[in-house]
């Protein structure tokens, strides 16, 4: 999605208007509206996920550093190098 980690976790079903294909939040940075379109394949994805509340529900619990660290063990696991959730922020925004 290219959206930083900390508001992905906190995303809300309530965030994604199908109609529109949009997912609409807050930054938690700057507070400013963040509005994003999204695709089939990303629907696909957003199709799996809770009709209520959080999208998220272990990862919004989950402070931003921890996050990274399970980032980064899956990626090691999976034999992915030089890859962080930062970097991956970019590559997504940039696609």
């Amino acid at each position: 999605m290219g959206a930083a980690q900390g508001d992905v976790a906190q995303l809300l079903a309530k965030d994604i208007d199908w109609n529109n294909r949009t997912i609409c939040f807050h930054r938690r940075k700057t507070g400013q509206l963040a509005k994003i379109t999204f695709g089939p394949e990303l629907e696909k994805i957003l199709r799996d996920l809770p009709k209520k509340g959080p999208l998220f529900p272990r990862l919004c619990a989950v402070e931003a550093k921890d996050r990274a660290t399970e980032f980064r063990q899956r990626c090691q696991g999976l034999g992915i190098a030089g890859v962080t959730l930062h970097s991956s922020r970019y590559a997504w925004a940039a696609a």
